[in-house]
């Protein structure tokens, strides 16, 4: 027998009259449960990051206060046993529970780099073919790093640009309300901070300190995965509080009619590889090849 939207109403009012529960349907609580996770949790929550203050970037691992320093260096080619003793040397001197992390970060983005290349390229260039050449040249690239494609049929040259970044986390285990332990404390990460610079200069690794635009950029680009890292780019104003930034308004999440959940801007794939173990203790040459290679 067939249902007319009368017949429906009356039934939907007479349980309504005998404070019955309302039909929903299959979906209704997945759908209220996604929308009340949506509404109620916040990507930033997700961070420890505060603040970005005089160099420093502000934490908070649930437990104690922390603030910590990156570094922005050049990889050396070859490096020889002094270069170990040195990082050594230095993990030695960091405080209690100092936090060392060394990345390489690649990344699709070389449109500035691909940018630098064409104009001296073309700087001096006037025939027609060889600018037209140069042309095709930079779009091949810039095409091949978005899609991510290879350069060449059957081989695995894929375009990145690649940094290389030292990030140290300091922990603070003193008393939150002692000024004069705060003031000691800062005092000690503002010198261990200019002994990492100047270890590193001294290696020939050429550091740079992470400002809070860097910072950003850095956060965005790993809390951002679904987007062009160079369109994420040119979306950073810098305004507002250094925590909000860090993830854009299309990695909002929303949900479908079915329940599920999704990024605002989903179309397209992120494959998400999560490391779960602590890697055994190993001599500083292994874990930061990043940095040398012992020979």
């Amino acid at each position: 027998m067939k249902i007319t939207a009368m017949t429906r109403m009356r039934h939907q009012l007479r349980r309504m009259i005998q404070q019955g529960a309302p039909d929903y349907g299959d979906k209704a609580l997945p759908v209220q449960a996604a929308e009340a996770l949506v509404e109620r949790e916040n990507p930033r929550d997700l961070l420890p990051y505060l603040d970005f203050e005089d160099g420093y970037c502000v934490r908070d691992d649930g437990q104690r206060p922390q603030i910590g320093f990156g570094l922005q260096f050049s990889p050396l080619m070859v490096a020889g046993k002094d270069i170990e003793e040195q990082i050594e040397a230095l993990i030695t001197r960091a405080p209690a529970d100092t936090v060392i992390q060394f990345v390489a970060h690649s990344s699709p983005a070389i449109e500035d780099r691909v940018a630098t290349w064409q104009a001296r390229r073309l700087r001096y260039c006037k025939d027609p073919m060889l600018q037209e050449l140069v042309q095709r040249r930079s779009q091949h690239m810039l095409n091949a790093a978005q899609n991510n494609e290879s350069l060449l049929p059957n081989e695995r040259l894929y375009p990145r640009e690649v940094h290389y970044f030292a990030f140290f986390t300091l922990t603070y285990d003193g008393d939150p309300e002692h000024p004069g332990e705060i003031r000691s404390w800062r005092h000690t990460c503002d010198e261990f901070r200019q002994s990492v610079l100047g270890a590193f200069s001294s290696m020939g690794l050429g550091p740079a300190l992470i400002n809070e635009h860097g910072a950003r950029k850095i956060l965005r680009r790993v809390a951002n995965p679904q987007m062009i890292p160079g369109e994420l780019d040119s979306l950073e104003t810098g305004e507002g509080a250094f925590a909000d930034s860090v993830f854009d308004k299309r990695t909002r999440l929303r949900v479908k009619s079915t329940g599920s959940v999704e990024f605002s801007d989903d179309q397209r794939s992120v494959e998400v590889v999560p490391s779960r173990s602590i890697p055994t203790p190993t001599s500083c040459g292994s874990t930061c090849p990043a940095t040398c290679s012992a020979s």
